[in-house]
C-alpha cells in the first residue's frame, strides 16, 4: 500500500518537529519547508496528501500558499495553523481544518487520520454573524459546516438534508429555535441527528434541556464548543 505523503510548511523549528514526528509516526512520508520558499519545487515534484501550512512565513503568506495548493491539488487536505485567529476566520471555507496555536501531538494524529475520510455534517443555526463565523470555525476541522442565519431557512434545510450535528439558538428570525428542535425531534429522517442549543436565555434553555443533547448558555468558547461536538459524533 502506498505511503501517504504530507507537506509541512512551518518556520517553527519546534512545531515542525512536532508534526513530521507525529505525522511519520502515524505512517506519511514527509517534507519540511521552514521558511515558505521551497513548498512549489515539493509541490511539482508530489502531490500532498495533507499540508501542514503556518500562516505567518518568513518568505511568504500562507493564504497565498493555500491559493497555489488548491488551483494545482484541489483535493489535498489542507490544515492551517495560527495564532492568528482573526485571520484565520477569513480561510475557513479554503481549508479543511483550522489548528489555533499552541497545537498538540493528538491534533495532528487525528487530522493524520482522516485521509479519504468523509466528515460528518454541521448546521449551524444562529442569526448572529460574528457569532455564526466562531462556530463554523470550531467545527471546521472536525465537520463540513453550513451555516443558517434565520428559523424558516433552517427548517426548508432539515426537510433536504439529515445533519449530524446541529447548533441551534433559541431566538431566530422567522421561526424560533424551540420550533426547530420540535420539527427535528419529530422527524423520523432526524432521529440520528444531535442538537446542542446555544442560548443567552437560561429560562427557555431550561424549558428545552430534555429535548436537546447538550445545552450551552452563552458566551460560548470555540474550546468548548469543538470538545463537545467530538463527544456527539
Amino acid at each position: 500500500m502506498k505511503q501517504p505523503y504530507a507537506l509541512i510548511i512551518e518556520d517553527d523549528p519546534k512545531l515542525g518537529i512536532i508534526f513530521q514526528t507525529a505525522l511519520q509516526q502515524a505512517g506519511y512520508e514527509t517534507d519540511l519547508d521552514a521558511n515558505g520558499n521551497q513548498y512549489r519545487a515539493f509541490l511539482d515534484a508530489r502531490r500532498p496528501d495533507l499540508v501542514i501550512l503556518d500562516l505567518h512565513l518568513p518568505f511568504a503568506f500562507g493564504g497565498d500558499i493555500l491559493d497555489v495548493i488548491r488551483d494545482k491539488y484541489p483535493d489535498a487536505m489542507i490544515a492551517i495553523v495560527t495564532a492568528d485567529f482573526i485571520k484565520a476566520k477569513t480561510l475557513t471555507g479554503k481549508a479543511d481544518h483550522i489548528l489555533v496555536k499552541p497545537v498538540s501531538v493528538i491534533e495532528t494524529c487525528r487530522i493524520s487520520k482522516r485521509i479519504n475520510m468523509p466528515k460528518p455534517f454541521a448546521l449551524i443555526v444562529e442569526d448572529d454573524a460574528q457569532l455564526s463565523q466562531i462556530f463554523t470555525l470550531a467545527l471546521s476541522d472536525s465537520f463540513e459546516t453550513e451555516a443558517i442565519t434565520d428559523g424558516l431557512s433552517a427548517l426548508a434545510r432539515l426537510a433536504e438534508v439529515s445533519p449530524n450535528l446541529v447548533v441551534l439558538d433559541i431566538n431566530l428570525p422567522g421561526a424560533s429555535g424551540a420550533e426547530i428542535l420540535s420539527f427535528i425531534r419529530a422527524n423520523s429522517d432526524l432521529n440520528s441527528t444531535r442538537v446542542i442549543l446555544a442560548t443567552a436565555d437560561s429560562r427557555q434553555a431550561e424549558t428545552l434541556q430534555d429535548k436537546a443533547d447538550i445545552v450551552l448558555l452563552k458566551p460560548v468558547s470555540i474550546i468548548q464548543l469543538r470538545e463537545l461536538a467530538e463527544r456527539l459524533k
